[in-house]
Formats: structure tokens, C-alpha cells, sequence
């Protein structure tokens, strides 16, 4: 084994299994550490396939997803170079037995689900999802890594049915996986083994007997969707996923809120020969209310639907008066979007925003809509609003506009309130003195949830381009339309993708004085490009390989 890959030190070995290794690197200009994965003895099928999967992982860019530095081939080798996450993976917290809180469990699975919905979209599979695979850092948060496996490494369990069929990985099968994780999370007893039940195919509901009394019933259907024999049968995305657990995690806080509010105010320890009720009493009173409170309940029931009903005759009494038509109802698609500022980072499962904590965009003081001068049917109200979240962007530059509105940094956490159920345009832009890149996305809120949204700009590569002797003369460099300038060129920022490098000995343009090139750029990696014109045929060597240039013969004019 080398101890030098690519521009990375071998430190020590991690783990080995049989053909496939793990390694600490450390990075050559840097010194920082990424782990290293080798595979060896593998076919071209399987090479291409992990070729094709890791550029894709490559170009992701996420708070909880690792980061792919640089992946490759050596003859059977495949190699794959990932940030080193510091942190301790989930299988080994699970495996020490200690205490694994509700309110913890569901942040860890939010973060993971909120990172496989961002590669979903991206177009990139996991296929190889388990606790091994999720590290949880210092502070607490989760990170997934692993993406671009050529093998399935992971336990057995949660290999997802069609995968033990032999059938391609594909967005649901990520979703199997994850529901074996969420049952093992959520019903995670210390040092007790948990066994997972495999779902069967005559299997209507997940049994509940196999699952404790404290399960939320919320999540019921999640778990049953995602570990269903048939991957038609589960859910499209992690969408339904995000806001069940979401909605569990809120319920779960007002429980506990409930519980301490009923102990503080419960009985004083030792009056009256009296103790305080557990924890069990308490929950089991607050399920079950009292005869006088169902008859509260039902003479406020009856107070409330009198009231609605003499309400609803005398707006029908009084129909078209200007008086009660409606004239301060919000037309259709002028609900506002709205910009709450809240310092700090992203967390897993964020409060409320607070009504006077809502500020516009473009200056802060916009109110939520403006009354119409003309009436509006009760039909075209808006159907509710939702809210929109954006994580702090790799640049701080970067800029969001939603829906055409004023644009707003990125430099901190951004959460927009906006109207629900409707298409709004994102543009994010990044216009600097060396880089300018723009994307737009087009993304749906649903009614009073809230939404993450990753930011679709990538970091980019790095162009050098340089004589492949000293004593070459210079040449001027054209990037597609864009004319660059005379070589040498260090350190030349440009998008991820493909791009046509052009070579001329002299900046007249003639074409028998021009090389083209296509090269390849890809995120926060140099390409560097030598040219050799004084051989015959010239030559450019791009990242080490030696590409000679036949011009093509033009076809004569007709």
C-alpha cells in the first residue's frame, strides 16, 4: 500500500474488511485529515457505476452531509477521499449503552432525513444507509457520510428487500433504510440487543405489539410506509417523512412542558400525610379529564357552534353589504413573504417564529398583506402560510430573492414566511470581482410547515494553466466567449462543469494558431493545464495526461 494518495499522507489504517479498506489521510498543503476508502478487485461495471455515483455526491453541499474532496480509479482500485468528521459514529454511541433521550433521538433523525431530501433532490442516492454511517460530532449534531459506496457494507437489516433481489439503488430504497433506523432509535433500550422485525409481504400495519407504549403513534404511519416489501408502496420522498417527525418532536416538547407545569404544581411533599403524584398518575389524569370537564367542554361546545350559527345568518342576512363583503380579506397570491432574522445556526428542530419577530426583506416593516379596495370572494383567501428556512450560505455574498423580491444575504440563517401551496422562484446569485454563478429553483411550502432549503450554488474549482517548460513562450488563454489573458494563470475560479479551454500562440484568433480543450472542472479542486506547443503535433497536459491536438480538416465552402 502507498502511503501517498493523490495529495493525501496515509496516517493509519482505520478498519480493513475483505477487498476494502479505511484509512486516515492527511492532506499535503493543508494538513487537514480526510478518510481515506480503497476498494480493490473491482469490476468495470461496478467501477463505472461508482464513478458515476461519486461525481454526483461530489458536487453536494450540505450542513449534514461529508463532504466527497476527491474519488478515482487505479486499474481495479476504486479510491474515494471524504472530510474527516470528528465525533463518534451513531452505531457506537448505540453500543455503549448509555442514555439516548426522545428529544435527541429526534433531532439525529431529522438532520439525517433533512440530508438524504437534499441528495434526493440533488439526484444522489445513498444506498448505503446505517448508524455506521451517521457520525455525531462534538456539538451534538449529526453528519451522514458514505455516499458513492461501489459495495453495500452495511448491516444486513437494513438493506431494503430489493436489494437482497438484486435490483438497482434507488431514492426509496434510502427510505427503507431509514425507517430501520427510526425504529431502532426510538425504541433504542440501554443495553438491551434490539432486533428489527422484517416487515411481510401479507403484513397490513406494523404490529403494535412490537413496539413500546410509548411509541409515538404519530410516526405510526411513517414506519410503516417506509418498511414496506414493495417499494411502490413507500413514500416518494422524505417530505412526509420530515414533517411527521417534526410534528413529534413539538408534541413531545408540549408534553414535557405539561408534566413539569402539573409536578410544580402538585401536592407539598409530607402535608397531610400526602406524597406527590408520579409521573405516571400525572400522564394518565391529563388522558383522562374528569366528568365536570366533559361537561365544560360540552356547554362550551354548545356556546361556541350558537354563536357561530346566529354569526353566520346575519352575514348571510346582510350578503353584499360593502359593511361585511369581505373588503379587508387578502386577494389571492398577494399573501406576503415575509423574513424573520435569527442569528445563530441551524437547528434541528426550530421554535415557532414569534408574530413580532416577522420582518420584509426590503425593509422590515412591510405588514403581512395590503387590503384590497374591492371586495373578495371568501374562496380566493389564501390557504395558509408556511415557512421557509435557509442555512447560512459557504459565501457570504451569496444572495436569495424570493419570488422576485428584494435580495437578501445569506451571510446568516434566513427563515421566510411565505404563502402556502403555491410555486415560488428562488434565485441565489453570487456576482463577485472573480466569480459569478446564478440558479433558480422552484420549491412549494405546505400549510404551517416549515421547509429547509439548501442552496443549490456549488463551490468552485480552480483553473492553472502554465507552460510545460520555463523557457515556453507564452500564451493567451479564452474560457468559452470569455478571453482570460496570457499564461501563467494560477488560481482561476470557475463553475463546476465542463468547460472549452482555448490556446492561441497570439491573440489575432486565427484559427490555425488556436487549440481547443475541453476540461473538466469540479468543486474546490484545481485542473491544471500545461500546453507543450513547440512538439509536433502540440500537446496540453491536463492534470498529468498528455493530450496531443489534431486539427480537424475544414470542409470546403459549397
Amino acid at each position: 500500500m502507498s502511503k501517498q494518495i493523490g495529495g493525501f499522507e496515509i496516517v493509519r489504517r482505520l478498519e480493513a474488511h475483505a477487498g476494502a479498506a479505511s484509512y486516515v489521510g492527511r492532506n499535503s498543503t493543508d494538513g487537514a485529515l480526510a478518510t481515506i476508502d480503497v476498494w480493490a478487485a473491482e469490476v468495470p461495471d461496478a467501477q463505472a457505476r461508482f464513478l458515476e455515483r461519486a461525481t454526483g455526491a461530489a458536487a453536494l453541499e450540505h450542513d449534514h452531509v461529508a463532504r466527497i474532496l476527491d474519488f478515482g480509479i487505479d486499474g481495479t482500485t476504486s479510491c474515494r477521499i471524504e472530510e474527516a468528521c470528528d465525533g463518534e459514529t451513531l452505531e457506537t454511541r448505540l453500543k455503549q449503552g448509555g442514555e439516548l433521550r426522545r428529544k435527541t433521538a429526534f433531532a439525529w433523525l431529522a438532520q439525517t432525513a433533512r440530508a438524504l431530501e437534499y441528495a434526493h433532490g440533488m439526484g444522489v442516492v445513498h444506498g448505503d444507509l446505517h448508524p455506521g454511517m451517521v457520525t455525531i460530532r462534538p456539538d451534538g449534531t449529526a453528519v451522514l457520510r458514505g455516499f458513492a459506496n461501489p459495495r453495500t457494507t452495511g448491516e444486513l437489516r437494513y438493506r431494503a428487500p430489493e436489494l437482497l433481489r438484486g435490483n438497482p439503488v434507488d431514492a426509496r430504497t434510502d427510505l427503507y433504510a431509514f425507517g430501520v433506523l427510526l425504529h431502532r432509535l426510538l425504541t433504542y433500550r440501554p443495553g438491551r440487543h434490539q432486533a428489527v422485525p422484517r416487515r411481510l409481504k401479507s403484513a397490513t400495519s406494523v404490529s403494535l405489539k412490537d413496539l413500546p407504549a410509548d411509541f409515538p403513534r404519530r410516526l405510526l404511519p411513517v414506519l410503516e410506509g417506509c418498511l414496506h416489501d414493495d417499494p411502490a408502496d413507500r413514500p416518494g420522498d422524505f417530505t412526509s417523512v420530515l414533517g411527521a417527525l417534526e410534528a413529534a418532536a413539538h408534541e413531545l416538547t408540549a408534553t414535557e412542558a405539561s408534566l413539569a407545569d402539573v409536578e410544580l404544581r402538585g401536592r407539598v411533599p409530607g402535608k397531610d400525610g400526602d406524597s406527590p403524584p408520579s409521573l405516571e398518575k400525572v400522564a394518565a389524569a391529563i388522558k383522562r379529564p374528569s366528568r365536570s370537564r366533559f361537561r365544560r367542554r360540552w356547554l362550551t361546545f354548545a356556546t361556541v357552534a350558537g354563536t357561530a350559527l346566529w354569526l353566520g345568518g346575519t352575514l348571510w342576512w346582510s350578503k353584499g353589504s360593502p359593511a361585511v363583503a369581505g373588503s379587508d380579506a387578502p386577494v389571492a397570491g398577494e399573501a406576503a413573504i415575509t423574513e424573520t432574522e435569527r442569528p445563530g445556526t441551524a437547528v434541528a428542530m426550530p421554535d415557532p417564529v414569534p408574530s413580532d419577530d416577522v420582518a420584509s426583506p426590503a425593509n422590515g416593516t412591510a405588514p403581512a398583506y395590503t387590503a384590497p379596495s374591492r371586495p373578495t370572494p371568501a374562496h380566493s383567501a389564501s390557504a395558509g402560510t408556511g415557512r421557509l428556512a435557509l442555512a447560512p450560505a459557504w459565501h457570504p455574498e451569496i444572495t436569495v430573492s424570493v419570488a422576485g423580491r428584494e435580495p437578501v444575504l445569506l451571510d446568516r440563517r434566513r427563515v421566510f414566511e411565505v404563502e402556502a401551496g403555491v410555486d415560488h422562484v428562488l434565485t441565489f446569485e453570487l456576482a463577485t470581482r472573480d466569480y459569478q454563478i446564478r440558479e433558480q429553483v422552484v420549491t412549494q411550502v405546505p400549510s404551517g410547515r416549515l421547509l429547509e432549503t439548501p442552496v443549490p450554488l456549488v463551490r468552485p474549482g480552480f483553473l492553472r494553466v502554465a507552460p510545460a517548460e520555463e523557457s515556453a513562450r507564452p500564451v493567451f488563454v479564452r474560457i468559452g466567449d470569455e478571453a482570460i489573458g496570457w499564461a501563467p494563470i494560477e488560481g482561476l475560479q470557475l463553475p463546476v462543469g465542463t468547460h472549452v479551454l482555448s490556446v492561441f500562440k497570439n491573440p489575432t484568433w486565427r484559427p490555425e494558431e488556436r487549440i481547443d480543450q475541453q476540461i473538466r472542472v469540479r468543486s474546490r479542486q484545481e485542473t491544471t493545464v500545461q500546453f507543450d506547443l513547440e512538439s509536433e503535433p502540440p500537446a496540453l497536459i491536463v492534470d498529468g495526461q498528455r493530450i496531443e491536438y489534431a486539427p480537424v480538416d475544414e470542409e470546403p465552402a459549397p
